[in-house]
């Protein structure tokens, strides 16, 4: 006992001497060390709830600043995740079309050529019956302009608006002279992000080739930088956000074609000359969230009181009005909710984030991204036993050999 010559005092009421094992094992309150901040008395000096919150802030500061830099890194190349991210949703739109032209015994990669070919001839076709369209009405829609804005001329000047004449004759030049002066100022502009457009658009189909012929292929190479006793998870949490994308953008079709039905029908009642070239224009806009729907459906008012008249425009505009509406408060947060599995509020929130940290491209993608983290986060909370199961025959194994030997 030459180690610890002195006795522990207590006989004498002289204070406790702390021993090497009482400082190698520092008291603990609710699976809390509590020796940094504790008195001399061992209790803590920080109430136990206030611990516990400091530790929650913290690791929610953590989340956040993680979260901040990861958003702040993808939309630095935004034309590689807007064509990575619209190549997702494509093929995943496009699977259940390459796998039944694979079970046709066509090669993989002539099945996923064909699905490519598939979306430019229907974005081709669509925009050149768009074109042809409003060329064949070019003369009608310009002649019943001329008169929509002779009628817009006589309601102004005659009571109870009556602006001058001479007020209304210096508008065209006015307005001539702010779009040239626009024009050259956004010439090089618009000159740049025709190109990113161009540069998106054939990434996107290229990157959609290579998922639909060996999306199979760049999984398993992918998983193998998973730990080995994971694998199971990580194939677990792909088929579940795979799902949830193809989810996604079949909800994303629902929504557009719901937005050009409501759209054209009204057009097609009122008589518009170009009705069939604005739904179709409304239902690719509706691909665009908020920018895209509001553009379709400002053409579509524009048209209508230019060839029909100022009341059927304002009728379309009161049905345009309508039908963002009904989209934004029942057809997306009800439609994307299911193929997403996300609340609406949850959505308008990603919506508004990455309209404000990416603009329009940003509150295009930023649902499908929440989506898919969400539903791969809840695939691995599910997993967490799962994770643990491969080291329980581990464990189980040394009390057998112990006992055996």
């Amino acid at each position: 006992m030459g180690e610890f010559p002195l006795g522990t005092g207590t006989e004498c009421g002289a204070q406790p001497q702390v021993l090497d094992a009482d400082v190698e094992q520092p008291a603990r309150r609710g699976g809390y060390v509590t020796d940094a901040g504790s008195s001399s008395d061992g209790t803590s000096l920080l109430p136990r709830g206030l611990l516990r919150a400091a530790g929650i802030a913290g690791c929610f500061l953590l989340l956040a600043a993680a979260v901040w830099l990861g958003a702040r890194i993808l939309f630095a190349v935004p034309v590689v995740l807007y064509a990575a991210t619209a190549a997702i949703l494509m093929a995943g739109l496009l699977e259940p079309l390459n796998e039944r032209l694979v079970r046709w015994h066509l090669p993989r990669s002539l099945a996923a050529l064909v699905c490519v070919l598939v979306v430019v001839l229907a974005v081709a076709g669509a925009f050149t019956f768009v074109v042809r369209r409003a060329l064949s009405r070019m003369s009608d829609v310009a002649d019943a302009a001329g008169d929509a804005l002779t009628d817009l001329e006589r309601l102004l000047t005659s009571p109870p608006i009556s602006v001058p004449e001479a007020t209304l004759d210096s508008v065209p030049g006015e307005l001539v002279d702010r779009l040239r002066a626009w024009g050259q100022g956004a010439a090089v502009p618009a000159t740049s992000v025709a190109t990113e457009i161009v540069t998106g658009i054939v990434l996107a189909l290229v990157l959609m080739f290579f998922l639909l012929k060996d999306g199979a292929a760049m999984w398993g190479w992918a998983r193998t930088w998973a730990p080995e006793r994971s694998r199971a998870t990580a194939d677990r949490v792909a088929v579940a956000t795979w799902q949830t994308t193809t989810g996604y953008a079949r909800g994303m079709v629902a929504v557009a074609a719901a937005d050009a039905a409501g759209v054209g029908i009204g057009l097609f009642a009122l008589g518009v000359p170009l009705a069939a070239s604005l739904t179709l224009i409304v239902f690719l806009g509706a691909f665009v969230p908020i920018a895209g729907t509001f553009v379709a459906g400002v053409l579509a008012v524009a048209v209508t009181a230019a060839t029909t008249g100022l009341w059927q425009g304002a009728v379309v505009l009161i049905l345009v009005v309508a039908v963002q509406q009904l989209e934004g408060n029942v057809l997306q947060p009800l439609i994307m909710s299911r193929a997403v599995d996300l609340h609406a509020v949850v959505i308008i929130l990603a919506v508004t984030t990455g309209a404000l940290l990416g603009g329009v491209g940003g509150a295009a993608i930023a649902v499908p991204l929440v989506a898919v983290a969400y539903r791969a986060i809840t695939v691995l909370r599910s997993e967490g036993t799962d994770a643990e199961a491969p080291r329980d025959p581990v464990d189980g194994e040394a009390p057998s050999g112990s006992s055996g030997s």
